[in-house]
């Protein structure tokens, strides 16, 4: 998960369930899917306290839980969607107040604040349940009215609530119509398992009832397996889905309330229903629900409302208010037919792209708009007139059809006669048409030209809407010039920046100091085109250009960021005023702060509260941007899920057919098709990521290091002895020619018994002050990657391979360097840390007599530094002094040892007799000469490894990786 996402949501958990539960949370975020005793490890909480926290996690559905058997550990992992949407609960309920009303909006805040409840404890909280007087339509808690926003709030005497439930007529019937809206939804077990985990589960199935031999291999069956898939899936998601029939309580209803009743001060309708839903009207029967039927509400179907909402609010600058109405009530009626922007349920291959899209006809769209909007007032010649909502009437004479005057009573859509209603269709086909011919297309009418259906090319439409929300920032912050460059480089491609000053008819120097600080900012970038192989910056061409995409994604981040620091401002506010705040809410004071506070107390009051609703209001408004960005496309990076991995597939051209997206470390140790898992991954989630596999008995492979500390190494060594699994760890210099050629020599023993041996070493780092951020876990031990555990780690295991281990050693550490910048390379911005992992390492040592060349006592001297070498000297020497002489391999352009990238390492032999250097030949296999140099060595493991040839190259695996885990962790942790 990204970072800012991951405290954003850890916030707001622990403003709404306590620091105990946020601080579980943020231990899964970090660390993946864990059973209770390994988050217990990592985030230092007690097992008791783990599964109470874990409870209130659950309750909110705020974590996700599986378990492969019954008797099998419960893994828990995060539920990042339903934590963020904790931001957008305000929006949400001003969503159901503006289509269903006020007591529908409380109704479905409570429901929000419990994560999900059953009917019948809603119905006892709201008094309603079968015998209490309010079911009979008798308000009980007229005099005690529960305060808005929660459903056991503080009682106000002699205060009657406008969103108080009346009856259970209308809580019943307002159930009902959230329910069939889709903004509530029935909840099931399947709903608090992970989507990968319920995936398996399918196809399992799937292959167990049709295809017993756990064949699916060839286009046929693949074919087979994937519709039967989509079958399954599909009726899971039927069962799942409310049902009228199937989930009604009672076969009887509950009748009209009495004469106390009060009309709800809006009236309810559905998608498709003529007449609504007016439960709180008294003249319907509405059948009970179940009590036992337990509902949530749906955060992907109130996407596709909050995305119809802004198209309507966007349409409306363009055509005005009463064709957004219009265009608002089109887009109300394809919610109910649209596929959720992250629909797991894959479209048919043979589906036209416009056929995606659903579509709605006029008559649907009439049963949605207010019949009290005058459709003609906005269309030339068209007003209405006398009183007449659509117009004025033309005399029956002009009609070929004549109207019953039996019928004039006003039907429930407003319509009088067939007349009236072909008029509205018309004035309605009016509008949807001025929407199509806009610039924007709005709207499209079928296929057929004289269609009465219409859809809406939402992909198109979101993608205008993230334009210019992207151009409204760009604006905001750099100006209206910096707006112009923009859109001249989105819509031109790259170009230099004499063609932009051309273009935007400036000075060059002006246009040059804009697009500086555009990059510095990450709104655009440069591409550096030498025009010679000298690469001087005044023979350097440079194309400027704006990524879309990245600065989408970029301001998605900054809006995580920016709503946790408004979240974090309010208890800084709140201690500002915390005197008033706490005599505000003692019980004999709330509810009469006018009359028992001073005017100063009040006028205090006031100020927080504006300071309060400021701050919320904000995050609101934030949280539409989020929404915009990430949501209604449906394209979110936020999280590594099975949804990013397909999505990665098809960015990089594979194959779908043979090439599998998984969600989790599990999902992938499960499946019998593979054969090796490689763990190229930060290195403090390398034991998550490979455990699983390691306990299914899989080959692994792990670029090194294996783990974050000695510790875990060890016990995944252990587990996968016990497993069975075969292992092997990338510390690839093992398998380097020169280094095998060095040991090869020494064996031969070319310069007799090892005598002693230094090695001394500078890294490859471009400056002593700072670090680039891909690579700011650096500066911290615990993490378990850092330029002692990553640099040293593979130099010293090159020399080991070829010497053996320490027989004792002793060592000394510095940190000299402890203040560091994190540098921001996209947009320029530095962040002070302070390193606590050592950038001098010095190591001395006797060898264990382990080769026969080795000389009882013969020791080993390491020198590493993280920093750049002198000037003009090597940056790697590596001396082995013998009886009759010494080797001496060196790297004259770069010390990573185990890439060999730094061009060809000089191995040379000096014999003392002869008091002569001999220069050693060494080469790559023609295979490998044809590979990148980064890919030579690793090429070289996976073809050892394959051929089962580890004990001959000396190649490491899990119990090597623990011997150097020892060490690394004596140096950095003595």
């Amino acid at each position: 998960m990204a970072q800012n996402l991951a405290e954003l949501c850890t916030i707001l958990i622990e403003n709404q369930l306590g620091e105990l539960s946020a601080q579980i949370f943020a231990t899964l975020a970090e660390h993946g899917r864990l059973p209770i005793p390994t988050l217990a490890h990592h985030s230092g909480i007690p097992s008791r306290r783990v599964r109470t926290g874990l409870a209130n996690l659950l309750e909110a559905q705020l974590v996700l839980h599986f378990a492969a058997e019954e008797d099998a550990p419960t893994f828990y992992s995060v539920n990042w969607r339903n934590a963020y949407n904790l931001a957008r609960h305000t929006n949400i309920v001003e969503l159901v107040n503006e289509r269903f009303g006020e007591r529908a909006g409380h109704l479905v805040g409570n429901i929000l604040q419990l994560g999900h409840a059953r009917v019948g404890d809603l119905a006892e909280a709201y008094e309603l349940a079968p015998g209490s007087k309010r079911d009979s339509g008798v308000d009980g808690a007229t005099n005690h009215a529960t305060d808005p926003g929660m459903v056991n709030g503080a009682a106000k005497p002699n205060a009657a609530n406008a969103s108080q439930m009346t009856s259970a007529n209308e809580f019943h019937g307002t159930l009902r119509a959230l329910l069939r809206s889709g903004i509530l939804v029935k909840v099931g077990m399947r709903a608090f398992m992970p989507p990968s985990d319920l995936q398996e589960q399918i196809e399992e199935m799937v292959i167990v009832d049709q295809f017993p031999d756990r064949k699916i291999t060839g286009p046929k069956k693949q074919a087979e397996f994937k519709q039967a898939v989509h079958v399954l899936k599909r009726k899971w998601r039927d069962d799942d889905t409310y049902s009228d029939l199937h989930d009604g309580g009672s076969k009887g209803a509950v009748k009209r309330p009495g004469e106390h009743f009060q009309p709800s001060n809006k009236r309810i309708k559905l998608n498709g229903v003529p007449n609504g839903l007016d439960a709180a009207n008294g003249e319907q029967e509405v059948q009970k629900l179940s009590n036992d039927l337990v509902v949530r509400v749906d955060f992907t179907r109130c996407v596709l409302s909050l995305r119809s909402r802004r198209l309507q609010q966007y349409a409306k600058r363009f055509m005005g208010g009463v064709s957004a109405e219009v265009y608002g009530a089109l887009l109300q009626v394809l919610e109910g037919k649209a596929r959720s922007v992250r629909d797991e349920l894959a479209p048919e291959d043979d589906e036209d792209e416009e056929e995606k899209l659903p579509v709605a006809n006029i008559s649907e769209v009439a049963e949605v708009l207010d019949p009290t909007i005058d459709l003609g007032a906005t269309i030339k010649g068209l007003a209405s007139s006398n009183g007449v909502p659509n117009g004025k009437h033309k005399s029956e004479g002009d009609d070929g059809i004549k109207r019953e005057d039996s019928d004039d009573e006003e039907k429930p859509n407003g319509f009088t006669s067939y007349r009236d209603r072909a008029k509205r269709m018309s004035l309605i086909e009016a509008h949807l048409t001025l929407l199509e011919e806009h610039g924007k297309s709005f709207c499209q009418r079928a296929r057929a030209h004289n269609s009465n259906e219409w859809r809406v090319n939402f992909p198109a439409l979101t993608n205008m809407l993230i334009e210019a929300e992207l151009d409204n920032t760009v604006r905001d912050r750099f100006g209206q010039i910096a707006l112009r460059i923009v859109r001249m480089l989105r819509d031109r491609g790259k170009l230099d920046e004499k063609l932009v000053a051309s273009n935007v008819m400036m000075r060059v120097k002006d246009v040059r100091a804009i697009l500086t600080q555009l990059q510095f900012h990450g709104i655009l970038e440069a591409q550096e085109l030498p025009k010679d192989n000298g690469r001087q910056p005044s023979r350097t061409l440079y194309l400027w250009f704006f990524d879309p995409k990245r600065v989408q994604s970029l301001v998605l981040q900054q809006s995580y960021k920016t709503m946790s620091r408004t979240l974090q401002r309010i208890p800084v506010e709140r201690e500002r005023y915390r005197t008033i705040i706490e005599k505000a809410e003692r019980t004999d004071i709330k509810g009469h702060e006018q009359e028992k506070l001073e005017p100063i107390e009040k006028q205090m009051l006031r100020e927080w509260r504006e300071i309060e609703e400021r701050l919320l209001a904000q995050v609101g408004r934030v949280d539409e941007i989020v929404a915009l960005l990430r949501d209604f496309s449906g394209k979110d990076t936020s999280l590594a899920t099975e949804d990013a991995a397909n999505r990665a597939i098809e960015a990089y051209g594979l194959d779908a057919a043979t090439v599998k997206g998984y969600g989790d470390p599990e999902a992938l140790a499960k499946d019998p098709n593979v054969d090796l898992v490689v763990c190229c991954t930060r290195v403090d989630v390398h034991y998550d990521t490979v455990k699983p596999s390691v306990a299914a008995g899989k080959s692994v492979y792990v670029e090194w290091p294996l783990a974050s500390n000695h510790q875990d190494a060890q016990e995944l060594a252990n587990l996968a002895r016990s497993a069975g699994a075969k292992t092997i760890v990338g510390l690839q210099a093992r398998v380097d020619p020169a280094i095998r050629k060095v040991k090869q020599l020494l064996e031969q023993e070319v310069i007799g018994k090892v005598l002693s041996s230094d090695l001394s070493a500078y890294s490859p780092a471009s400056d002593r002050h700072e670090i680039s951020d891909g690579l700011g876990y650096f500066l911290e031990k615990k993490v378990g990657g850092n330029p002692v555990t990553i640099m040293l780690g593979h130099r010293s295991d090159a020399v080991h391979s070829v010497l053996g281990e320490f027989e004792t050693f002793s060592s000394h550490t510095q940190v000299q360097r402890p203040g560091q910048e994190i540098v921001n390379r996209s947009n320029g911005m530095r962040t002070p840390k302070v390193s606590d992992v050592p950038d001098l390492v010095s190591i001395h040592g006797t060898l264990a007599t382990q080769h026969p060349y080795i000389a009882a006592g013969a020791s080993l001297v390491v020198n590493f530094h993280y920093e750049p070498p002198f000037p003009g000297t090597t940056p790697l020497v590596w001396t082995i002094t013998g009886e009759k002489g010494q080797i001496r391999l060196s790297a004259e352009s770069g010390g990573l040892i185990q890439t060999n990238t730094s061009g060809p390492m000089s191995l040379q032999v000096y014999k003392f007799d002869s008091d002569q250097n001999q220069d050693v030949s060494w080469g790559w296999e023609d295979w490998q000469a044809a590979l990148p140099h980064r890919a030579r060595n690793i090429g070289k493991l996976y073809e050892v490894f394959a051929e089962n040839k580890i004990a001959e190259y000396g190649v490491a695996d899990f119990e090597t990786a623990v011997k150097r885990h020892q060490e690394m962790d004596a140096l950095l942790w003595k």
